[in-house]
């Protein structure tokens, strides 16, 4: 017992590290230091400090901040307590005695107010700002706003300063209500400190303004408007001074008001554009200002055009601001072999370039006219530059001044083409260039006008003595050849072999970039020519096998990985027939380079070769199954991968390669400013794992069984930890296939029916799992995907949902479904109010709208999972629905005089109540009166959703209730009438509605027992097909029919002509299922034996087309 006693107390002090003020500041300074191994040491000292005990860690690293005389070791100290008391990943809150909390921040506050280095206390600001929210988000603390506006009207210039700071830092962590709740005082306070006699109180002033300006509501912001004249005259001052760096401070504080509130200028356009423009013109003075200052009008224009557009004289100034810089730009020595500038630092060149498109985009055909004669003008000029420039402009705005330039098309397409005779290699680029943009913005028009003369273009400067020119010009192929235009072989024919003799001569000895445009271009010819390429099949494919046998440095990378991709895509091309005699050599050849990339990491050949085999499985079919053995482990390795994603405060250095990272930085209540990094080699090798899944899952089906539950394992998970929409929703699709895989496998005897109990129940936790997260993170769209996903993993099983699907999840998803929708009428309701309360800002307007639209699809997509319940599990689920679901939500959507629901609504409660009808059994009986006059009342509806949705309904009434229909059959028949003989009856957009009305005059024929003929209404009903516009009504239409023929029904045999007509338009398509197809085919003929002369009469109505169809010979 003695010696357990002496282990336990040993055990127990080594695991209390010793923590004192010396050890501590010590072990900062190693961090600080340049030596790796005292740098790794003591930060595994302070986080082992930081778990095992974190209250004295806390109060360590206090006492250094408040004593340390080492500035560097008391801004080191405020980062690493931020981290530990703000809500981050490195948090140890929980871990900290509750009771020391308040009085830490506010000891953090007085020790601020002390703080002589500028650095350290804006290092403070920021922790306890996070700090702070924490209590502000519990209603606790309510002396900390108090204080800082007191702060902010203290004498010490430097407590001043704080306290601006540290308002505006607490906008990014706080819920936004409890600033917007000060705003009389938050004016106030600005007011006068935007007019501070310190310049550095008032640039303070600046950025919390426009800190607060983001996160109040209009009415709020709009108190703060007139301070603008002072923030100007701040910017002005800096300026003028010298102040560079402040300077654009200030700029870049007006850009993040015009990306957030772009309509707080629109009372003080003319005086900000003023400055603007003049700071950008003087970029001689300053290009980092000059460049911030055109960022401003970029970013304003693009979110509020149509302030802009009420002062012409701005674009009139900033055009030719931008051509200026373009006027800049210079040929280095290095230009002609290089693809792309290297160059680090945006040039002035760049950013002018940029701006023509970015305006253009945004102000469309209104400044069409104007770029015109800035384009002629430039054209007129005798230095290569003009001509340069005015090509330039020519790529850089056609797309946003579409409508314009097509009339001009002629005259803009004769200079891009004289360029390309230019004594100047430059002016040559910029021309082919515009040929591969204006192929992309006014595809297909320019290609038909001018595909000759471009074809010789082309093969002109492939052979261009600058290896630049030689590149793009071959890249120019890729946009020129897109798949718009069907002719595409037809019109190459005659240049064909010309190309690909350029394309060979590049590849043999052009410099690396040049190759890989030409591998590129014929890649293009190869997709384009399809099975005609197999004329260059066989001359091409040594030269691709040498390439990628021989490019294995890591600079020869993207060449490998373009080659496999065009040799793979060419032996798609010409058909399985010709590529499997020479299928095992490219299997083969593909093994070597997966076995030479197997241990080597962020290579994009891995990517290159997931998306190769799955081209190569699907033109080899079944023969390719054995080789999943050796395929499979790289791709569930890759689908397996979680990629790096790095998250720090706005204000850390990066401590990893920028160029291998996408960052974004986002604002979050109660966290602050965050940047989320994320490798992107990672992302894309993951993202094309899981399409390389969904695929093989999609394609092979049940012959991949024996990798069902590994896949599953990758899959289901991903949908959860997912930090990509798009590889969720790829996540959401491969599920379902894989679900319909087992499905199979276990209608073929391949697998137990226990394990679809297990990979439902594992599937449905992990979606509801998910839904609560993303309600939580607010992720809307994540919810719209999710939910989708649930319809699609219920309905690929169909009627067997009820055989797989635990009771539980019933009542789980109903709630879920319940909360989700109003959360989202809610939501929308609001976006509704901030719509209507624009003053005509176009682009404010239109991302609201987007917004709008998206929670309107969170409650369609929830009213889909509802129905497929409903249908598929309607004893167990009914119950369920009608307590929570119909009484609570959906028979409310049903009242006009419902003020929180709007038509969209109405609709989705329409199709739940015809589910509810269909198959809820006698449970819609009670409600029947409600839904029919609904039903009736909204026949004349202006609404395209509810036309469609009112048309589907009447037969559905008809079928299920047809005695409590039976009254308003009369007015229903009418009213379907008019919808199917409509004017726009069969415009494309009306197909659906004329389906549905046609199907539903069947259902009232069959069912409700009309007072009319029904003789003469079956003829009158087979003259309505054949229909389309909604594949489910128009199969289950056609279906009838030809039950009719079977049955030799009189009526409809005594039309045959109509039969075989309907018959021979809808055989093979999408309205008419296969088992339905062959049916038609084998009753043409057997009517054809039974009845030659009738047949062959009706027969020859039909065109030559149509009759070969229908009798299966060959056209």
């Amino acid at each position: 017992k003695n010696k357990k006693k002496k282990r336990e107390k040993r055990v127990k002090k080594m695991q209390k590290p010793e923590i004192t003020f010396a050890h501590f500041e010590n072990s900062i300074l190693h961090i600080l230091g340049t030596d790796n191994k005292g740098r790794q040491n003591a930060e595994g000292y302070m986080n082992y400090c930081k778990q095992q005990a974190p209250d004295e860690y806390v109060k360590t690293l206090v006492n250094l901040l408040e004593s340390s005389t080492y500035p560097h070791v008391r801004g080191m100290a405020v980062i690493m307590l931020r981290k530990a008391v703000t809500v981050s990943e490195h948090t140890i809150l929980d871990k900290l005695n509750q009771d020391s909390l308040m009085p830490l921040n506010q000891h953090l506050l007085d020790m601020m107010k002390r703080e002589q280095q500028p650095d350290v206390r804006r290092l403070m600001v920021y922790t306890i700002a996070g700090f702070s929210a924490i209590f502000l988000k519990k209603n606790q603390y309510k002396t900390l706003l108090p204080t800082i506006f007191e702060w902010m009207r203290t004498n010490d210039p430097s407590i001043r300063q704080s306290g601006l700071e540290l308002l505006a830092q607490l906008t990014t962590f706080s819920p936004h209500e409890i600033i917007q709740r000060e705003i009389n005082h938050i004016r106030e306070c600005l007011q006068q400190a935007v007019y501070d006699q310190i310049p550095a109180i008032r640039i303070a002033a600046i950025e919390c303004c426009s800190f607060c300006i983001c996160v109040l509501k209009r009415k709020q912001w709009e108190q703060l408007v007139n301070l603008t004249e002072g923030m100007v005259d701040t910017l002005q001052k800096c300026l003028s001074h010298g102040n560079f760096v402040e300077a654009n401070n200030i700029l870049m504080r007006f850009t993040e008001i015009a990306t957030n509130k772009p309509t707080f200028f629109s009372k003080t356009i003319q005086p900000v554009a003023r400055v603007m423009l003049e700071i950008a013109n003087g970029a001689h003075i300053n290009e980092t200002c000059a460049m911030s200052a055109n960022e401003w009008i970029c970013t304003l224009t693009e979110n509020a055009g149509s302030i802009v557009n009420q002062e012409p004289e701005i674009i009139k100034q900033f055009v030719p601001s931008c051509i200026n810089w373009v006027l800049g730009v210079e040929m280095t020595e290095e230009w002609a072999t290089l693809e792309n500038d290297d160059n680090a630092s945006l040039t002035l060149y760049e950013v002018g370039v940029e701006s023509l498109d970015r305006i253009s985009l945004a102000l469309g055909p209104v400044v069409g006219e104007y770029m015109l004669g800035v384009i002629n003008n430039l054209w007129q000029g005798q230095d290569w530059k003009h001509r340069f420039a005015a090509i330039t402009t020519i790529s850089q705005t056609c797309e946003g001044c579409g409508p314009v330039f097509e009339r001009q098309m002629e005259s803009l397409a004769n200079k891009i083409f004289t360029g390309i005779d230019d004594e100047h290699p430059m002016v040559r680029h910029a021309s082919i260039r515009s040929i591969a943009q204006l192929c992309e913005d006014f595809n297909p028009e320019f290609q038909y006008s001018y595909k000759d003369v471009i074809f010789k273009i082309l093969l002109k400067e492939m052979g261009d003595p600058v290896p630049k020119n030689q590149a793009y010009a071959a890249a120019c192929l890729t946009n020129v050849c897109n798949d718009e235009i069907e002719e595409w072989p037809e019109y190459l024919r005659p240049y064909i072999d010309n190309f690909i003799s350029k394309i060979v001569g590049l590849l043999q000895n052009g410099l690396l970039f040049v190759k890989e445009k030409a591998i590129s271009a014929l890649t293009t010819f190869a997709e384009i020519f399809d099975t005609e390429f197999n004329r260059f099949y066989d001359q091409l494919f040594p030269i691709l096998v040498d390439v990628i046998e021989k490019a294995t440095s890591k600079q020869e990378e993207k060449l490998r990985s373009l080659t496999i991709s065009c040799l793979v895509l060419a032996s798609v091309a010409i058909g399985q027939k010709l590529f499997m005699p020479k299928s095992e050599r490219v299997i083969g050849l593909l093994y070597k380079v997966q076995e030479q990339i197997a241990n080597v990491p962020d290579n994009t050949l891995q990517v290159c070769l997931l998306k190769a085999w799955t081209r190569i499985a699907r033109i080899m079919g079944d023969a390719f199954v054995p080789h999943f053995d050796n395929v499979m482990p790289p791709l569930l390795r890759s689908a397996s991968i979680t990629p790096t994603v790095i998250m720090t405060d706005f204000d850390e250095q990066s401590q990893f390669n920028i160029n291998e990272y996408h960052t974004v930085s986002s604002s979050f209540e109660g966290i602050g400013i965050k940047r989320f990094s994320i490798k992107t080699s990672e992302l894309q090798e993951l993202h094309s794992a899981i399409g390389g899944i969904l695929s093989y899952v999609s394609f092979f089906q049940e012959k991949l069984y024996k990798y069902h539950q590994d896949m599953c394992n990758i899959i289901i998970p991903s949908i959860t930890k997912s930090s990509s929409h798009d590889i969720r929703e790829l996540a959401c699709e491969t599920l379902a296939q894989l679900i319909l895989m087992l499905h199979q496998a276990i209608k073929k005897n391949i697998a137990p029916a226990d394990k679809m109990f297990e990979l439902m129940d594992f599937a449905l936790h992990t979606l509801d799992t998910s839904i609560h997260e993303c309600v939580s993170l607010n992720d809307r769209g994540g919810i719209r995907t999710l939910f989708l996903c649930l319809h699609d993993c219920l309905d690929v099983i169909s009627e067997d949902v009820i055989k797989f699907v635990q009771p539980k999840y019933y009542g789980l998803f109903a709630e879920s479904i319940y909360s989700n929708i109003m959360e989202a009428i809610l939501k929308r309701n609001e976006l509704t109010k901030d719509i209507e309360m624009q003053e005509d800002i176009c682009e404010v307007i239109e991302r609201l709208e987007d917004e709008r639209i998206q929670e309107n699809e969170i409650v369609e997509a929830c009213t889909d999972v509802s129905g497929t319940f409903l249908e598929h599990c309607s004893s167990g689920f009914t119950p369920i629905f009608h307590e929570k679901l119909w009484k609570k939500l959906f028979l409310p959507m049903l009242d006009e005089n419902a003020p929180q629901f709007d038509d969209e609504d109405r609709v989705a409660a329409l199709c739940i109540s015809c589910d509810f009808v269909s198959y809820g059994g006698g449970a819609a009986g009670p409600y029947m009166n409600k839904i029919t006059n609904f039903v009736m009342g909204n026949m004349n509806s202006t609404n395209h959703k509810m036309l469609y949705s009112v048309a589907y309904a009447q037969g559905v009434l008809s079928q299920f209730f047809p005695r409590e229909t039976q009254q308003h059959v009369p007015r229903m028949l009418n009213h379907l009438r008019q919808l199917i003989h409509s004017p726009q009856a069969q415009m494309s957009i009306n197909l659906g509605i004329t389906c549905n009305a046609i199907a539903s005059f069947y259902k009232i024929l069959k069912f409700a027992n009309p007072s009319e003929n029904q003789h003469d209404m079956l003829n009158e009903w087979m003259s309505y097909l054949p229909a389309r516009g909604d594949e489910i009504e128009a199969r289950k239409l056609h279906s009838e029919l030809v039950n009719y023929v079977k049955n030799n029904h009189p009526v409809v045999m005594s039309n045959l002509p109509k039969v075989f007509h309907i018959f021979s338009v809808v055989m093979n398509s999408k309205n008419a299922t296969k088992k339905d197809s062959e049916t038609m085919h084998q009753l043409a003929q057997e009517l054809l034996q039974r009845n030659p002369q009738q047949a062959n009469q009706a027969l020859s109505m039909l065109d030559e087309f149509h009759r070969k169809k229908l009798l299966k010979q060959k056209n």
